[in-house]
């Protein structure tokens, strides 16, 4: 990806307008797009910047006021080769309009700002020909018919090639009523931000990095660290969105749309442990977004329950999913869930504690921890805000919450490939299951 004019800026597209121009007709459709008034009509060779780039790359700029919204953001330039050129012979008054027009004259100069698509002129001395002058007729046919790359080339297609002769430095900035002609090279840049990955400093705590590439990454979040400060403050450096940077890998050079610094795309409650999935592009946020909003991203929990619920009392070897659906917050909220695992230990209800796998369903706050302590009467370890506050249930809330993320799968929002991620509990899990398993084994 090689530089383009401003610093920051990399050019990610080329096109070259062929010899007989661009189809007019792939666009004719389009209402009001040729009816505008302007100076010069428009034909195949010799067409608003705008107009030309709904023609080269019509998903990106599907209308006008997309095309002249990203000249104005920076993303359109123009260069010409030989800008003596570009006058018009002065033998042919006529010509001095054309250049006026191609150069920067625009009808509304006051709206434009810098652009960002590049258009290299091989001899716009030919560009600027004007049917209104007969000599210059000469120097288009002889362009046309001397050009070594096109001299065998007669393809009416426009050139995508990224490897045209392009010189990004002394291109000029492309505006809204800049022409363009045939030869004429056009190139998108874009500007690559500066990303804030400092390696000079240690990260505030540390967290595992479970999976990394240029777009995305996940993380083993600890427990008692918030995936984002709150309103009011009072974490500082201790939050997840702040150690990022310290701890993953800014994108390579030429990654498109790289954020400033990574992004999680969602949040674990501040006493659960596990993988949080983080974005490191535009595109991948917004991509991961969309599949949380459709709920394709699978999440597995693993949680210690406080009890043995009613459904394994009756048959203890079960270890089927069940589900439970039950409101939240006068919202829809389902839960699936699964025995693995028994444990005896003293201080928990009916002497057992239940070693599940999770699968929420929906997004609901605190929505494991509610399901569990509320519909099967069996809170989860170290949960102080659902345990019901009884003496035994107090002895475990120094353990912290027994509830870990620890299994998460999803398509990767630039590969179209699939992404599955596993991690092994933390230590104290095997601690309190360890006290006595006569009541059952692992499935």
């Amino acid at each position: 990806m090689s530089a383009g004019k401003a610093t920051g800026h990399f050019i990610t597209d080329q096109w070259e307008i062929p010899v007989n121009g661009l189809d007019l007709a792939s666009i004719s459709e389009k209402k009001g797009v040729l009816d505008r008034s302007m100076k010069t009509p428009l034909t195949p060779t010799n067409l608003t910047l705008p107009i030309a780039l709904m023609i080269l790359d019509p998903s990106e700029y599907p209308t006008v006021s997309r095309a002249r919204k990203a000249l104005r953001k920076g993303a359109i330039l123009v260069y010409r080769k030989n800008t003596k050129s570009a006058v018009a012979d002065e033998k042919c008054p006529s010509n001095h309009h054309h250049h006026a027009n191609l150069i920067g004259s625009n009808e509304d100069d006051s709206s434009l700002e810098k652009g960002a698509i590049l258009v290299y002129r091989k001899n716009t001395k030919s560009a600027v020909a004007d049917e209104k002058c007969p000599s210059n007729h000469h120097h288009h046919a002889n362009l046309i018919g001397s050009n070594e790359d096109d001299s065998d080339n007669g393809d009416d297609e426009a050139s995508g090639d990224h490897n045209l002769d392009f010189d990004a430095k002394n291109a000029i900035t492309g505006r809204v009523g800049d022409r363009v002609y045939p030869f004429d090279i056009i190139a998108r840049q874009i500007r690559m931000s500066q990303c804030f990955y400092p390696k000079n400093k240690d990260p505030p705590f540390e967290m595992p990095v479970i999976y990394e590439d240029d777009h995305i990454a996940i993380v083993n979040k600890p427990a008692g660290v918030p995936v984002f400060s709150h309103r009011k403050g009072g974490h500082g450096m201790m939050t997840v969105r702040s150690a990022l940077p310290y701890i993953l890998t800014a994108p390579k050079m030429g990654t498109e749309h790289a954020l400033r610094r990574a992004q999680p795309v969602h949040r674990i409650d501040l006493a659960t442990s596990g993988l949080l999935i983080c974005a490191k592009t535009k595109p991948a946020l917004t991509g991961l977004g969309d599949q949380f909003a459709d709920r394709t991203i699978k999440k597995t929990y693993t949680a210690v329950l406080n009890g043995m619920p009613t459904i394994c009392k009756d048959n203890p070897s079960d270890r089927e999913w069940h589900t439970i659906d039950s409101e939240l917050d006068s919202k829809s909220a389902v839960t699936l869930w699964r025995p693995i695992r028994f444990a005896r230990s003293q201080n928990a209800k009916d002497e057992t504690v239940t070693l599940v796998e999770v699968k929420p369903q929906t997004g609901r706050h605190h929505q494991i921890r509610c399901h569990m302590a509320w519909e099967l009467n069996c809170p989860l370890i170290g949960d102080h805000r659902y345990d019901g506050g009884s003496e035994k249930a107090k002895t475990f809330r120094e353990l912290g919450l027994f509830l870990c993320a620890n299994r998460v799968s999803f398509m990767h929002p630039c590969f179209n490939s699939a992404v599955e991620a596993c991690i092994e509990l933390p230590e104290k899990y095997e601690a309190i299951l360890t006290e006595d398993d006569s009541r059952g084994e692992g499935a």
